[in-house]
């Protein structure tokens, strides 16, 4: 894992709805990463900055993949407007604790 900044966000536009990217991706030589394997039905959690990708599935099986998003919720914490991750009005995020 290497420590960074935010490089891009995904964004909302809030008129359209339309998801977008503020920034074209950064560009990142495979060279650098080592694969890491894991067998079928593992669970793999990393931290969203952690560059992570997968190759082309080429098998006839599904590969399912499920995300679980985990932000900040303390005061003094304001979730950004234009986030493209949101809840319906009335409907907030739940506490984990």
């Amino acid at each position: 894992h290497r420590s960074k900044e935010v490089e891009r966000r995904m964004m909302l536009n809030g008129e359209s709805g339309e998801i977008y990217f503020d920034k074209d991706p950064v560009p990142h030589s495979l060279d650098e990463y080592e694969p890491i394997e894991a067998k079928a039905g593992t669970l793999v959690i990393f931290h969203g900055q952690f560059y992570h990708m997968s190759y082309e599935n080429k098998s006839s099986k599904s590969r399912h993949a499920y995300t679980f998003h985990v932000v900040e919720g303390s005061e003094g914490y304001e979730w950004a407007q234009d986030n493209w991750l949101r809840r319906k009005d009335g409907f907030p995020f739940e506490p984990l604790a």
